[in-house]
């Protein structure tokens, strides 16, 4: 079986059981998102503020190494993973003395027990690193998928519970934890792997020459992210805090959610092609179009009408988010894009100019966000809807230069997703005023969303069927080949 159509059948079946775990993931989080209050955000939040960074670090970028390389021996296997427990135990150990002074940032004491339940996702986290690449390199995205279920399924549930039973921000962190338990026992039962009792480092070493790039990057991208949490914090309060962070991880849904999908699939299949630019090249156009088909149209969704979105899946008591929503899912709808030429530079070994990247948002984006947290709380969405874009934009053109896309082949590939996007919201508001004008009707802010969400599909699905049936065709021929 060729390579595109290995990764292709996986993929399909990845991609069906996520979006089934998707949906079931959104309603949970849309429902636990009404038990707990805004502060509970806040606070889960601060306590993440310099874990989380240590966390993204502490994997080294050794799974990304692993499925990298083009060839591996149960020896290197093993010396990773031991290597990977020692670093896990390292930081886990590190989160202890690093509570205090977290809660001492945020004057806030109750910091101090959440920061502790968190340290132990450090040696979950490092035990997953070998298994969970070895199926990504395979193209084992069934496997995953089934076990992404499970892991949802039985975290949710448990918060759910939680939260009815009034347990505040330890429902969020409760989840997390079994979530990652789940995930890592199934992990290794999938992958049939099981490591040996051997660890030399110099085994160890090429795949930290190729990850130290890739956690470098990742981990400075988790500081900018946390230094914009810490200096609204610390500025304002965790109410105000929970109102903007609950705001970003909402925006934040379709790429945490959607991108997986395609990340998975596409880092080992443009692996394989590292030395074929041109192949590559072409694979990364094709599947570009396809994820942009479903990015964009729903990113436009959040920018024009966020209102509707909150005020229905969450309720009034979230109304404060809403300006924050919209200009999240600008900067997340440029950061998609990011996203794929950093995994184009990364999966050809030039993980390094990513970690550049890394390095000028680290810099640039906190100096902005502190300027506008000291003007004003409502400040805050003009450094996410106007400089962080113009960040991304740079960056792809950069990466056409580099990689000798053409930008012109670029905007062909994203042409056909910005039209239906267009349409999508032409129609949407189009239709409301021959409502409003025809018929006199008046609409709650829940009927808008329902009129946006029925008409938005029926566009999206006529301008595909009608205008762009080569995508559906083309979806087809990959996924039967």
């Amino acid at each position: 079986m060729r390579i595109e159509q290995k990764a292709a059948r996986s993929g399909l079946w990845y991609a069906g059981l996520s979006v089934f775990s998707q949906v079931f993931s959104w309603l949970f989080t849309m429902f636990i998102a009404r038990l707990l209050r805004p502060e509970d955000y806040g606070l889960m939040t601060m306590a993440s503020f310099l874990t989380a960074y240590m966390e993204v670090f502490s994997e080294l970028g050794l799974g990304s190494a692993i499925v990298q390389k083009k060839e591996i021996t149960q020896e290197e296997l093993s010396s990773v993973f031991w290597f990977s427990i020692m670093v896990g135990v390292f930081f886990c150990a590190c989160c202890f003395p690093l509570a205090y002074p977290t809660a001492w940032i945020f004057k806030d004491r109750r910091i101090i027990p959440v920061t502790f339940m968190i340290s132990s996702l450090f040696i979950i986290g490092s035990a997953m690193t070998v298994p969970f690449n070895m199926l990504r390199k395979d193209f084992g995205f069934k496997q995953i998928g089934i076990i992404n279920i499970a892991s949802m399924v039985s975290s949710n549930l448990l918060m759910v519970a939680l939260a009815m039973a009034g347990c505040g921000v330890y429902t969020l962190i409760s989840g997390v934890i079994l979530f990652r338990v789940t995930k890592v026992s199934l992990m290794f039962f999938a992958a049939r792997w099981k490591p040996s009792f051997h660890f030399t480092f110099r085994e160890t070493k090429p795949f930290l020459r190729f990850g130290i790039n890739v956690a470098g990057s990742g981990s400075l991208i988790r500081v900018f992210e946390s230094l914009d949490k810490f200096i609204v914090g610390r500025l304002f309060n965790a109410r105000l805090l929970g109102f903007y962070g609950f705001a970003m991880s909402l925006a934040s849904m379709p790429t945490d959610k959607i991108w997986p999908i395609f990340n998975q699939i596409l880092f080992p299949l443009l692996s394989r092609y590292q030395d074929d630019s041109a192949r590559c090249n072409e694979v990364f156009l094709k599947i570009l179009k396809l994820f942009s088909f479903v990015i964009i149209p729903l990113y436009a969704m959040g920018i024009f009408f966020g209102k509707e979105i909150l005020l229905t899946i969450v309720g009034a008591k979230w109304e404060m988010a809403i300006p924050f929503f919209k200009a999240f899912c600008v900067a997340k709808l440029f950061d998609s894009m990011n996203e794929f030429a950093n995994l184009l530079h990364t999966s050809k070994g030039h993980p390094q100019r990513v970690l550049v990247l890394a390095i000028i948002k680290t810099i640039t984006m906190p100096l902005c966000i502190l300027f506008a947290a000291l003007h004003s709380f409502a400040s805050l969405t003009i450094p996410w809807a106007i400089v962080f874009p113009g960040l991304c934009i740079g960056w792809m053109i950069y990466t056409f230069e580099i990689t000798k896309i053409k930008p012109m082949t670029f905007l062909k590939s994203v042409s056909g997703p910005c039209a239906v996007t267009l349409l999508m919201v032409c129609g949407i508001y189009g239709t409301r005023l021959a409502m409003i004008a025809g018929f006199g009707f008046s609409l709650s802010e829940t009927q808008l969303f329902i009129q946006a969400v029925a008409t938005g599909l029926v566009l999206f699905c006529g301008y595909v069927f009608l205008l762009d049936r080569k995508l559906i065709i083309e979806t087809i021929r990959i996924f039967r080949s």
